[in-house]
C-alpha cells in the first residue's frame, strides 16, 4: 500500500495542519481560504498544476452553504420513530513498510496462494440462502482466522427484525473473515422481550457466530452505538447493521482492512466501508442528480477518477470535485476529505474507539431522523476539524425481510441448532 501522508497531524485551528508542506485548513499565514471560491482566472488545469506542485492535502476551509432543497434523509435507517485523537501504541496490525514487503515477498505470496483456496473451498461449500431454503452452515472456524490475522477491532451491529436477512448478513461476515479478524463482536436487539422464542433465537444465533448480546426493550436506534462504543475495549470499532452484506472475498477484507487501520493510525477520523460500486439500495445521497458539497463522497461512486471530475449544484454552477478531496492512499485507491464536505453517516465506517467516544458518541441520543443532519450541521463538523476517508469498502446494503415469525425461527434451528458445533465462526 502506497501511503501518500506519512505523517498526519490533525489541525486544532485553520492553517496548524501539515502532511507533505501542503496547508490544511487555512493558508500560510493562517487565514483562512473557502474552498471551491477560487479566482475566476484559475481553472482546472491550473488547479491541478497547483495540486502537483504543493503536494496532495486534505482539503480544508469554509463552508459554502447548500441550496435551497439539498438537505437529504438519512442514507439508511434501522427504526422508526478524553484522550485526544491519535495513534495506538500497537502497531503489529499496520502493513510493512515498502521494504519490508520487499523482504517478505516470498513468504507472502505462499499464504496468498494458501489464503486463496481455503477461501474457494469454504465458498464452494456454503449455499446461498433464497427462498426458503436452508442453508448448511461451513464447518470449522473462519478462513481468516486461520490466517491469523486479528486486529484489536470491535464489531458493533444493530439489529431489530428480519430474522433471514441477519443470517444471510452473519454469514458473509464469517466466510470472508470478517468475525475470525475481529477481537470484540456486539449484537444490540432493540424491541427485546426476554422469554420470547424470538429472544431465545436471538441468543442462539448470536452465540453461533460469536456475538455479545445488547438488548434494549424499546426503539433506541443509534442510542446503542453508543453503548457499544463504551462496552468496547479495542483499539478500533466498527458500527453495522443487519442488512449491510458483506460482498468482497478474504483477500479485499484484510486489504480494506489494513488500509483503513493504517489511515486511522495516522490521523484519520473515520473511514466509511460502505461498498463503492455494490453498494446496494437504497442510496439516497448517489441518486441526487445535482451534487451536494457536504456529500463529495457520494461522487466517488460516480467517478473512476474523481479528483479529476464534476458534478452540477442544483444551481447550474460546475464543482469539481478535486476541489474538495485528495487521493490520499494510491493503492487502494482510497480518497480523503474532510468534515466540511462529507456529512457523518450511520452507514459502515470504521473509527478509532475512543475518538467515537469522545466525539460521536455523545451526539447519538438525537432522534434517528434529526442524527445525520445535526451532526452535518454542527458548527465543529462544519469547520472541517475531523478528517475522513473511503475505499473501495467492504458492504452492500441488501435487505431480505423483516420477518421475526416462528416458521423463520424454526428455520433458523433446523440449519444449525441440531448441529453438534453451535459456535462455528467463534474467533479465537
Amino acid at each position: 500500500m502506497a501511503l501518500l501522508h506519512p505523517k498526519l497531524d490533525i489541525p486544532s485551528g485553520p492553517g496548524e495542519g501539515q502532511i507533505r508542506g501542503a496547508v490544511v485548513g487555512g493558508s500560510e499565514d493562517g487565514r483562512r481560504k473557502p474552498m471551491g471560491l477560487r479566482p475566476a482566472s484559475m481553472g482546472w488545469k491550473k488547479v491541478a498544476q497547483n495540486r502537483q506542485a504543493s503536494g496532495p492535502s486534505l482539503p480544508g476551509g469554509g463552508v459554502l452553504p447548500p441550496s435551497k432543497g439539498e438537505a437529504e434523509a438519512p442514507e439508511h435507517s434501522q427504526s422508526q420513530p478524553s484522550q485526544a485523537p491519535g495513534a495506538s501504541s500497537d502497531t503489529s496490525h499496520i502493513p510493512p513498510t515498502p521494504a519490508a514487503s520487499k523482504t517478505a515477498s516470498a513468504s507472502a505470496s505462499a499464504s496468498a496462494s494458501a489464503s486463496a483456496s481455503a477461501s474457494a473451498s469454504a465458498s464452494a461449500s456454503t449455499s446461498e440462502i433464497s427462498g426458503a431454503a436452508v442453508a448448511p452452515h461451513p464447518s470449522g472456524i473462519s478462513s481468516y482466522n486461520e490466517s491469523g490475522k486479528v486486529y484489536s477491532m470491535c464489531l458493533g451491529m444493530l439489529s431489530m427484525s428480519g430474522i433471514r436477512t441477519l443470517e444471510r448478513t452473519l454469514q458473509s461476515y464469517c466466510d470472508a473473515g470478517l468475525i475470525g479478524a475481529s477481537t470484540e463482536r456486539f449484537i444490540f436487539f432493540q424491541k427485546h422481550q426476554p422469554g420470547t422464542a424470538l429472544a431465545k433465537w436471538r441468543e442462539d444465533i448470536s452465540r453461533w457466530y460469536g456475538f455479545e448480546v445488547m438488548t434494549d426493550p424499546g426503539n433506541v436506534a443509534y442510542i446503542s452505538f453508543d453503548r457499544m462504543a463504551k462496552k468496547c475495549t479495542s483499539d478500533y470499532i466498527m458500527f453495522l447493521e443487519e442488512d449491510f452484506l458483506l460482498v468482497e472475498p478474504l483477500q479485499v477484507v484484510r486489504q480494506q482492512l489494513d488500509n483503513a487501520i493504517r489511515l486511522l493510525s495516522s490521523g484519520i477520523d473515520a473511514v466509511r466501508m460502505r461498498h463503492r460500486w455494490k453498494f446496494g439500495s437504497p442510496y439516497y445521497s448517489y441518486n441526487k442528480k445535482h451534487m451536494v458539497q457536504s456529500q463529495v463522497f457520494a461522487m466517488v461512486s460516480k467517478m473512476e477518477d474523481p479528483e479529476k471530475g464534476y458534478g452540477y449544484r442544483q444551481s447550474g454552477s460546475k464543482l469539481f470535485i478535486g476541489d474538495f478531496l485528495t487521493k490520499c492512499v494510491e493503492e487502494p485507491a482510497t480518497y480523503c476529505s474532510n468534515s466540511t464536505h462529507v456529512r457523518f453517516t450511520t452507514n459502515p465506517a470504521l473509527y478509532r474507539t475512543s475518538w467515537f467516544r469522545d466525539v460521536l458518541g455523545p451526539r447519538m441520543y438525537r432522534p434517528y431522523l434529526e442524527l445525520e443532519p445535526s451532526i452535518k450541521d454542527w458548527s465543529v463538523w462544519k469547520s472541517g476539524r475531523y478528517k475522513l476517508a473511503c475505499s473501495l469498502g467492504l458492504f452492500q446494503h441488501n435487505r431480505m425481510d423483516r420477518s421475526t415469525s416462528q416458521a423463520d425461527i424454526d428455520w433458523w434451528n433446523q440449519a444449525h441448532i441440531q448441529r453438534e458445533n453451535n459456535a462455528q465462526c467463534f474467533a479465537r
